[in-house]
């Protein structure tokens, strides 16, 4: 268990360092191989929205990132 918290956080925090570096596209996979491992119901996935709906916003796809934004407050 201690392995799998582990992944989720290094896949997170490398997806978040990319989206600081403006390497969207990157961080974007990082997020979604993240949700890809997430079971329902996990925290992460929350981490992972909110993550990609500021990609999306920094990209100026404002409609898609209110899309995430609100899966966020939906969950």
């Amino acid at each position: 268990m201690k392995k799998e918290i582990g992944d989720e956080t290094n896949i997170k925090a490398l997806g978040n360092v990319l989206k600081d570096m403006g390497l969207y596209d990157k961080a974007l996979q990082c997020y979604e191989k993240l949700l890809k491992q997430s079971k329902p119901n996990d925290l992460a996935i929350l981490s992972c929205y909110y993550g990609i709906g500021q990609v999306m916003q920094l990209k100026g796809d404002y409609g898609g990132s209110l899309w995430y934004f609100e899966k966020v407050l939906d969950l």
